[in-house]
């Protein structure tokens, strides 16, 4: 048996090189992260540990007295301990000092003791804190950035290691053989065959995906590390920065990191499954390499029920990521094999999915109404992916019958709860073709007892059989249990336990005919003040994308026991803001309500039932007023400086606020919204740092916001084959619209150039 040639061997040695190296730089990127959780987990017991003893130390001494164990609390108090921490871990030996204790009762004490700081330590969560400057929180913070930031390639790098490492290292030992002139010599017939075999599997890794993939993941470290020294200017650190704009990733992170450590602490909401079912579940082998987010535990519970129950109303209040929990069933799905998946929703959050899937995977998306619908259905048919349509499109356009339809989402299903309805026929019809269902709402329970019964006769009649006498029992604990391996739903205050918590949403919408006739005739005009009440010019608000999408959140708000504040930056807004809502609107603040007025308003709120809402124009309501009543914030339209939103969201997000805050930007896709949204993001920290500067800084703000605007509907009205003529754009006043500090709203407004009455210039 001949050895192989010279040239051969050059390549097998250059070929050897790359693997040794390419796993070397993958088994590094691997022990840095197993580092960096490591040390993460020491911060988080350092963290945990204060949090317990804080906890213990606001714990007044008299619940010692567990089971009334008769223990004289007086003889404590006497010797100055007055709370559950300073008697924590003192011996008997030590109790017994005190005057009046003896040792029965410094048994009691010290057991007792021992117990309730068991049960704390159980409980105990560390909430994250950009603003805690210690050493354990900020390293624990700068940890789960690192993982974050790294998530991607160290996910790659982990499975590249567990899948190649081992062979790779096995192979280049066989194969040494075949490089040692003199080993080849003295070798046996089967040992040159092995080193021979070995030699072809180097070619064939080395030639493969994973060496293009190694690459892949190593350059992005790398890459990200060196970005990150050169990040180290800023005035705060990247991941403050990180955590401020979006504290979310965070939490996700550090629950994976944690993993027991946390699960154990956070209740699950699950009370009603089986227990058998359960296990299931959690069991379930779920596939989520290509999701680019990392899921909370809850998320992940959520997914498998969608994957193993195959028909579900997944009922999560708004803000739990029912969307996400729908995009890591599809990666699942795709990572078996999949190809086909669509979502059915209202057109007014077509362009929110699309992000979304967009965003978090690789799966390809297309969007299905429109004059194009039958083709982009067909295109999709063809190609596979994520087809996003409307409950109008699915009435007209059928699924191509070549589709294997491997999941089927219905977004806001309580639209479909009438059985004699044209669209819920249509998906009712188009579920046979899917091999599993999600239904999605976070209200599907409206106005009766049947329209929720309707939705699990949907996804699954056997369940439906088993509640159709019990209308009197919603909430009671026979029928939780009877609709568990159908229906799911977690609130924030369960699951969320770092609450409370800002969650900030986008709610993007598409033009219709109506909107769009009204944008373009607002441009012609050249208000840009007009201009940026797109979709709200309308007389008639049933065609108004924003209205609809108000009356849903506020719906979803009502349904899960939350108040609403509603911000605009126009009257005129606020007062058909005010007729949609009736008599769930207590009041509109705006400049030209007194102080004493919008105070009876606030207490009004903070007595009302849930569903109240406070309608404030944001100048006059977004300043100055505590209003921790309400915990859903929506912001009708984007406003000219980010601090104005900032101070309008601190009316709720403020100290006494018990509940998380939802805070819902009202947005139209392909508009001045997107123009003015892009622009905020990107002058967010520079708006807010004049905020504190000098009266030129400000100035100067005010003067580019003024040629900000121009800018705009030039752009807008290029883009939509209007005559450009910015000169007869409507400026701002040579003040600008500044932020609010005097109390007096109506005079800082006027002196803005601001009219109090209309919330348009002067």
């Amino acid at each position: 048996m001949a050895a192989i040639s010279k040239e051969d061997m050059n390549r097998l040695k250059s070929e050897i090189r790359l693997l040794q190296n390419l796993d070397q730089s993958l088994v590094k990127m691997v022990n840095d992260k197993m580092q960096t959780e490591h040390a993460i987990r020491g911060f988080y017991k350092e963290l945990q540990s204060g949090s317990v003893e804080e906890t213990l130390s606001t714990m007044e001494i008299e619940k010692i007295n567990i089971d009334k164990d008769g223990i004289r609390i007086a003889a404590l108090q006497n010797a100055g301990i007055v709370n559950i921490q300073q008697v924590s871990g003192m011996s008997v030996a030590k109790l017994q000092q005190i005057e009046g204790i003896g040792q029965a009762t410094a048994e009691k004490i010290a057991k007792n003791a021992s117990m309730i700081r068991t049960s704390v330590e159980r409980s105990a969560l560390v909430k994250l804190d950009a603003s805690d400057t210690t050493p354990a929180m900020q390293g624990a913070m700068e940890g789960l950035y690192f993982l974050i930031k790294h998530d991607a390639s160290l996910k790659t790098a982990q499975a590249l290691t567990n899948a190649y490492s081992a062979a790779i290292r096995k192979n280049i030992q066989d194969c040494k053989i075949v490089l040692s002139g003199l080993k080849w010599m003295f070798s046996s017939k089967t040992k040159k065959e092995a080193g021979l075999q070995a030699a072809d599997r180097i070619k064939s890794i080395a030639e493969g995906e994973y060496t293009n993939l190694a690459q892949q993941a190593i350059e992005n470290y790398q890459g990200m590390q060196d970005k990150k020294v050169r990040m180290l200017v800023k005035q705060d650190p990247e991941y403050v920065i990180a955590f401020t704009q979006n504290a979310a990733p965070f939490y996700a992170m550090l629950e994976a990191v944690m993993g027991d450590a946390i699960a154990k602490a956070v209740p699950t909401g699950l009370n009603a499954l089986p227990e058998e079912l359960l296990e299931s579940i959690e069991n379930y082998p779920l596939q989520t390499g290509t999701l680019k987010a990392t899921l909370r535990r809850y998320q992940t519970f959520g997914t498998k029920y969608i994957l193993h129950q195959e028909r579900v109303l997944l009922g999560d209040e708004m803000g739990l990521g029912k969307t996400m929990q729908a995009i890591a069933a599809m990666c699942h799905l795709a990572e078996e094999g999949a190809k086909h998946f669509l979502v059915v929703c209202p057109l007014s959050v077509v362009v929110n999915w699309k992000r979304e899937v967009e965003s978090q995977t690789g799966l390809s998306v297309i969007e299905v109404y429109g004059e194009d619908r039958v083709l982009e259905m067909t295109q999709w048919g063809a190609q596979g992916g994520v087809a996003i349509t409307s409950y109008e499109t699915l009435n007209k356009v059928p699924i191509p019958a070549v589709v294997d339809l491997a999941l089927m989402v219905v977004d806001e299903a309580h639209y479909v709860k009438n059985p004699q309805a044209q669209r819920t026929k249509s998906v009712v019809a188009a579920m046979d073709r899917a091999k599993k269902v999600l239904f999605m709402s976070g209200t599907p329970l409206e106005n009766r007892v049947e329209e929720m019964q309707f939705l699990i006769q949907c996804l699954q009649p056997e369940v439906a059989k088993k509640i159709q006498n019990m209308k009197q029992l919603i909430q009671a604990e026979a029928f939780r249990k009877a609709i568990a391996p159908v229906y799911l739903r977690r609130v924030r205050e369960d699951v969320l336990k770092e609450l409370p918590e800002l969650v900030e949403k986008e709610q993007w919408g598409i033009m219709n005919k109506e909107e769009l006739q009204a944008y373009k005739a607002s441009l012609k005009e050249g208000s840009f003040m007009s201009v940026r009440q797109v979709s709200w010019q309308l007389p008639d608000m049933q065609y108004s994308t924003k209205a609809q999408r108000l009356l849903e959140i506020h719906a979803d708000a009502k349904a899960s026991g939350r108040k609403v504040i509603i911000f605009s930056f126009f009257k005129d807004v606020l007062q058909k803001v005010s007729m949609l809502l009736g008599t769930d609107c207590i009041g509109v603040i705006d400049g030209s309500v007194s102080s004493k007025d919008r105070q009876a308003m606030i207490d009004q709120l903070s007595s009302a039932p849930a569903g109240a809402t406070l309608v404030c124009q944001i100048l006059a309501g977004g300043v100055g007023l505590n209003i921790q009543a309400a915990s859903v914030v929506v912001f009708c339209e984007p406003q000219i400086k980010p601090s104005l939103e900032t101070q309008a969201i601190a009316r709720a997000y403020r100290m006494g606020q018990s509940q998380s805050v939802m805070v819902h930007r009202l947005l139209m896709d392909d508009s001045v919204d997107e123009r003015v949204m892009e622009i905020l993001q990107q002058k967010a920290q520079l708006f807010d740092s004049f905020a504190d500067e000098s009266l030129i800084g400000a100035m100067d703000t005010q003067i580019n916001e003024s040629a900000m605007m121009k800018d705009i509907i030039a752009e807008e009205r290029k883009r939509f084959g209007i005559e450009d003529n910015t000169d007869d754009v409507e400026e701002m006043s040579a003040n600008g619209v500044q932020e609010v500090t005097s109390d007096d709203i109506t005079t800082s407004m006027t002196e803005s150039g601001v009219n109090c009455e209309t919330g348009k210039e002067l």
